[in-house]
């Protein structure tokens, strides 16, 4: 039996020109996961884990997390499920050191309870977007202060009913949250136990379709491998699931291998700073004129190609197809010359996603700002044209994110389908 998620569905190696959507996370022991994170002061790292009762863990969890900070391995953000804790628990008792505690106390279980340890070098605030459900619990917050960005997390506990009425609930009532988190346009990582095991999507159409909602909504899982062993089997419970922006794109999942609690502390990785598109110096490019493509047209078919062929019927057939590529080649390399010119960023293309309406979006964008700059500072002029720049910049990034989205879910699709 196939205990990844990655083979579960079959994906593959994807070309150049493709994202790799859902990718292999490892187990580490805690000396790997810290060598692995210890020396990127730019990486944010959000850890999560269902503890089964904060109270009796503390001492494991607050070991585990000292253990990692004495290394130099800062965790960002640790979010925690079934603490077991209560609106009239004394969460003071549980505070960890250079950690701010964000309690929520069981609503739904009497194992239930949240709470997210965020680093003290954060600041967020609540995002009131979590509706009470007597089957879930989930509670979010923003982080404003990752270079310049802002990150929402998200912590979730769905305690375990194997019921398809409780599984179709939770999935009409996540994908609200889902819906709503969409619009917000910030980085969102998500973490919990949904005890739902993905690795049954072949064989419970519940849990088809909730994966097919969650993908369907622009969010990916990061964990892929069992959370929960037994001495017979493995369920993948425990996920982070991530949306599809430029910082979260090449975020990396893991799990470590820590005998903290039943379920293993599953992490992502994200880099606070991603890479930068270099821009090419310079781009090749094709003649694609009418008057080139006729020319093209009408030598590669009409130039004595009749008399070139060997009309013999018991002529080896790949003869003839060879002199037909060699007219083809010599017509184009003719009429449709590659040519090599210096990189224009009004008019070439960095990345495939990017169409000719970006391309002259980015123009008119740099105009505005041209203009600004030369206007003078504190006149109504400059706050106007000011007005317009942000608007529009504000307004292209919105499209740009869109677009390589729509091509991301066609691409995972696509995929899939193969």
């Amino acid at each position: 039996m196939n205990t990844s998620l990655v083979d579960i569905l079959n994906t593959r190696t994807v070309e150049e020109s493709e994202i790799n959507l859902i990718t292999h996370s490892p187990y580490y022991d805690m000396e790997q996961f810290i060598n692995k994170n210890k020396t990127h002061k730019n990486r944010f790292i959000a850890l999560s884990l269902n503890i089964q009762s904060l109270n009796a863990k503390f001492d494991s969890l607050t070991i585990m997390i000292e253990q990692m900070q004495s290394k130099g391995c800062i965790v960002g953000a640790i979010c925690i499920q079934e603490t077991w804790g209560s609106e009239n628990t004394n969460y003071d008792l549980y505070k960890l050191h250079n950690y701010n505690i964000i309690p929520q106390g069981k609503i739904c279980s009497a194992h239930g309870g949240l709470c997210i340890y965020l680093h003290e070098k954060f600041t967020y605030s609540n995002i009131d977007i979590y509706t009470r459900s007597n089957i879930w619990e989930g509670q979010f917050i923003k982080i404003k202060n990752i270079k310049g960005r802002i990150l929402t997390i998200g912590n979730i506990y769905r305690p375990p009913e194997d019921v398809n009425l409780n599984y179709e609930t939770f999935t009409r009532e996540f994908n609200q949250i889902l819906t709503r988190l969409q619009n917000k346009n910030t980085d969102i990582l998500i973490a919990g136990d949904y005890n739902i095991d993905l690795l049954k999507i072949q064989e419970k159409q519940a849990i088809t379709n909730y994966y097919e909602t969650i993908i369907s909504s622009g969010f990916f899982p990061k964990i892929t491998l069992p959370t929960r062993l037994s001495q017979r089997s493995g369920t993948l419970i425990d996920n982070i699931l991530s949306n599809i922006t430029k910082h979260t794109i090449n975020s990396t999942g893991g799990i470590i291998h820590t005998s903290i609690s039943d379920h293993f502390p599953i992490f992502v990785t994200m880099d606070e700073t991603p890479p930068m598109v270099e821009k090419p110096k310079y781009v090749t490019l094709e003649n694609k004129s009418d008057e080139d493509m006729n020319n093209f047209k009408n030598a590669s078919l009409f130039t004595n190609l009749y008399g070139k062929l060997n009309k013999d019927l018991t002529t080896d057939p790949n003869k003839n197809y060879d002199i037909l590529e060699q007219t083809i080649i010599e017509a184009k390399n003719k009429y449709l010359p590659v040519k090599t010119i210096r990189y224009n960023k009004y008019k070439h293309k960095k990345c495939e996603w990017i169409t000719t309406g970006i391309l002259i979006s980015i123009k008119h964008k740099d105009k505005l700002y041209k203009k600004m700059k030369h206007a003078t500072a504190n006149t109504d002029a400059y706050n106007s044209v000011q007005i317009n720049f942000k608007a529009y910049d504000k307004l292209l990034k919105l499209t740009n994110e869109l677009i390589r989205k729509c091509i991301i879910i066609k691409v995972y699709k696509i995929t899939k389908a193969i």
